[in-house]
């Protein structure tokens, strides 16, 4: 276990990011993708925590290594809000 004794500017700079709970909350979020790279990966890690049910937008070669993704973040992280979505699907 590691202990933080000082924090960085960086993340003093971004700590309004962080999810205030007296704010409104969104309902339904949408991270477009073009891909499945570890980008996408940040995009769910996002998804989980700025909204109630996120949805990841990929193009349909994509989907199932998105799924494989979304399910070992659920497996590993307790990630159980998000779901994958093709372009196709999407109209």
């Amino acid at each position: 276990m590691t202990l933080v004794i000082n924090l960085d500017n960086d993340f003093n700079t971004n700590l309004k990011l962080l999810r205030n709970p007296a704010e409104p909350f969104p309902i339904f979020a949408f991270e477009i993708e073009s891909s499945s790279s570890k980008h996408a990966g940040g995009g769910i890690l996002n998804l989980s925590r700025y909204s109630l049910f996120g949805f990841v937008a990929v193009p349909k070669k994509h989907e199932k290594p998105i799924r494989g993704k979304i399910f070992t973040m659920s497996r590993n992280m307790g990630i159980n809000n998000v779901y994958p979505l093709t372009w196709e699907d999407m109209g």
